[in-house]
């Protein structure tokens, strides 16, 4: 049985994604695709699945990082904070104490001078090796305190001294009794005391 010529040009067309159709060379009609098998659907659903996967990793991976970045933030802004009030606390504390230890001298050394007497005769046994020490105290103090030291101590007032406070310069052996200065002995005592890894064992 003779072929017809589209048969014998189609005869050949197993591998071409395409067939022509009638005896006309000029129409050409697409071969359908195959259908995918399981396999390749099972590969793509593998791929797909391990793409997700990966995916999913690096955003959680992402997320724990800012996590961690968050946290380590608050964390130092919270140690500011702790830091500023504590700073804070310590003022206060110290100017409450500092003006709390003002007003009982001055209420002790007015009701009895003796008590500046007792501080003073320690402050020149400290410096007992210096020559011609010159006393500074309150304008209300100084004649008192002439009388105890006599007339070849210098002994001069100061308007900013409050009774109980008094400065002694005595050539390299200056000494400041003043509550300005024990404010900040105190102070750096009780930063001391608060940075202590057991603050009630410091003294």
């Amino acid at each position: 049985m003779a072929s017809s010529p589209s048969a014998l040009r189609n005869a050949g067309a197993v591998d071409r994604p395409w067939v022509m159709r009638g005896d006309s060379p000029a129409v050409l009609v697409p071969r359908a695709a195959p259908l995918p098998t399981s396999e390749d659907v099972e590969d793509a659903f593998r791929r797909g699945r391990e793409e997700g996967r990966r995916d999913a990793e690096s955003e959680r991976a992402h997320a724990v990082l800012g996590l961690q970045t968050a946290a380590s933030s608050a964390r130092q802004d919270l140690a500011d904070q702790h830091a500023s009030i504590r700073a804070i606390a310590i003022t206060l504390a110290v100017d409450l104490a500092s003006e709390l230890a003002r007003w009982i001298v001055n209420q002790a050394i007015t009701a009895d001078p003796q008590v500046l007497r007792a501080r003073l005769e320690q402050a020149l046994e400290a410096i007992a090796d210096e020559r011609e020490p010159r006393i500074v105290v309150s304008p209300s103090m100084v004649d008192l305190v002439s009388s105890w030291l006599g007339s070849d101590t210098i002994v001069e007032g100061d308007a900013s001294l409050d009774v109980g406070e008094l400065r002694i310069e005595a050539g390299h052996a200056n000494l400041d009794a003043t509550y300005a200065a024990a404010l900040e002995r105190a102070r750096v005592a009780l930063i001391q005391a608060l940075n202590s890894p057991n603050p009630t064992d410091f003294a």
